[in-house]
């Protein structure tokens, strides 16, 4: 992270680390007086606390609006990150996605980041569920240990009233920047995707 917002500052850099290491490296591009930020992507305490200490920015994902509070806590410890944060939100039928809504978030409590996460945020049974199914080749039983409420609390479907204000909570949770990542789940891809964009504006 130090080599990278070293090089993105437009100078020579020479730079010799445990990974990495470089000599007079220069961009080839002339920056002037725009800098890229430095997001990092964090989920728990370790990447948070990286996020604090180097980075312009900390972005959440697969996050309940429930737990941001808790996320904000852990960079505001130290640092002035901004936080952004993905909304998986769709204006779309609930039948139409509902399927899909628990295909995506077993395929993410089966990775141990993302399921610490979830455990934190309050979903630790549904995650042992889901964990326990796959161990044993269960993929169907894994699937519908995914509970309505986890669903609800990440993959949000709906109508735009209550896709603005689910955004709208992202917010007032703490944060600054929301990332709204449209679930297209439904007979028209390209109209659900609109309809979700638009109800957000």
């Amino acid at each position: 992270m130090t080599l990278l917002k070293e090089c993105l500052a437009g100078e020579s850099v020479s730079f010799k680390g445990d990974f990495y290491e470089c000599s007079r490296f220069r961009l080839g591009v002339r920056l002037g007086e725009r800098r890229p930020k430095v997001v990092v992507g964090a989920l728990n305490p370790a990447m948070l606390q990286l996020a604090r200490e180097v980075a312009d920015g900390v972005l959440l994902n697969y996050v309940p609006a429930s737990h941001v509070p808790w996320s904000v806590e852990q960079v505001r410890k130290g640092g002035d990150a901004t936080i952004y944060g993905y909304v998986h939100v769709g204006v779309c039928e609930r039948a139409d996605g509902i399927d899909l809504a628990r295909r995506d978030l077993f395929s993410y409590a089966v990775v141990d980041a993302y399921a610490a996460g979830f455990e934190r945020a309050g979903f630790g049974a549904e995650v042992a569920e889901i964990r326990a199914r796959h161990a044993a080749g269960d993929r169907d039983g894994a699937l519908a240990a995914v509970s309505d409420e986890f669903v609800d609390a990440i993959d949000v479907m709906g109508d735009a009233d209550h896709v603005r204000a689910t955004v709208q909570s992202y917010v007032d949770a703490g944060v600054q920047v929301p990332v709204v990542m449209p679930l297209p789940w439904g007979p028209d891809r390209m109209a659900v995707v609109d309809a979700t964009m638009r109800a957000v504006l």
